[in-house]
């Protein structure tokens, strides 16, 4: 199956909300920090779930923030800008990571420490079962998809985007019962490992 560019984006844009909504600090690896800090951002009554309301606030936050001419609409070239927005302060925050002595260069050691701190981070059960769940994710893209764009015009309306948050949530909302949680999480293990057998 191939899909089409707008189908790209609006995969990307699922990937990001399950990434950044699902996760917990339930991981040793501190790569996954940055997902319960999402979790903790979108879980605004601080009750360890995030509701609709909570999930809706999040992706306003992200329209707003995404649509620069603020004219409702989600162009192609305002969601490029953000993609790229997004992966310059992901490098600007890697660099300053390993830049430990703050002097805009990263020696060889300040190298060889990130590297090992990265290595320690995780243990290999814990990076296997990751990568498992990346393979899995490319390849289950397609089922999960869903197309903010619904009449394929290359722009994201408020009225899509707003749909296409409901439909997100309850795809997410594996267990039905209203809020994304722990729970959702384990099912969406239980479903891995009964599609990789």
């Amino acid at each position: 199956m191939t899909l089409t560019k707008t189908q790209k984006i609006a995969t990307g844009f699922l990937v990001l909300a399950i990434g950044t909504t699902l996760s917990t600090g339930a991981f040793a690896n501190p790569k996954h920090a940055k997902h319960a800090m999402h979790m903790k951002m979108a879980d605004t009554n601080q009750d360890g779930s995030v509701s609709l309301a909570e999930f809706t606030a999040q992706r306003e936050t992200r329209f707003l923030k995404v649509d620069t001419n603020a004219d409702n609409m989600l162009s192609e070239d305002e969601r490029k800008a953000h993609r790229s927005e997004m992966r310059t302060e992901r490098a600007d925050k890697r660099f300053a990571k390993m830049d430990a002595n703050s002097d805009n260069f990263i020696s060889r050691a300040e190298f060889d420490e990130s590297r090992k701190t990265r290595a320690d981070a995780g243990s290999k059960k814990e990076k296997r079962k990751m990568k498992k769940m990346h393979k899995h994710m490319k390849k289950m893209k397609h089922k999960m998809h869903v197309n903010p764009d619904t009449n394929e015009d290359g722009f994201i309306s408020r009225a899509e985007f707003d749909a296409s948050t409901t439909a997100m949530f309850e795809m997410i909302d594996t267990n039905k019962d209203g809020v994304l949680n722990k729970e959702d999480r384990k099912m969406h293990k239980m479903r891995k490992l009964g599609d990789d057998e």
